[in-house]
């Protein structure tokens, strides 16, 4: 997750600095445009990573406590495949991006 994280910042920082010293020229040429588009696709692979790692984190069950109450382990697998789902459109827009 740092690299990831790392090397999105470090994208954004050359994006900025291409665009800084060539004053918006760089935006004229289709082969910049792969600099811009890695680092749009760095920067959503960084945000879902940071966010599924924060989600993971907060996401600790008892298994003692499931295997009791048999409609918590339904629920938990409802909202487990809700979250699924939702995390797979993220990684659409990623692939798509990419």
């Amino acid at each position: 997750m740092i690299l990831r994280v790392t090397i999105s910042i470090a994208l954004l920082c050359l994006s900025i600095a291409v665009i800084a010293v060539t004053d918006w020229d760089s935006i004229k040429y289709f082969s910049q445009w792969a600099l811009y588009g890695a680092t749009i696709l760095y920067a959503l692979m960084a945000y879902v990573q940071v966010k599924t790692s924060i989600d993971i984190r907060d996401f600790r069950v008892e298994i003692t406590e499931i295997r009791r109450n048999s409609w918590i382990q339904e629920d938990l697998e409802r909202n487990v495949e809700q979250e699924n789902t939702t995390q797979s459109l993220y990684w659409k827009w990623i692939i798509f991006f990419y």
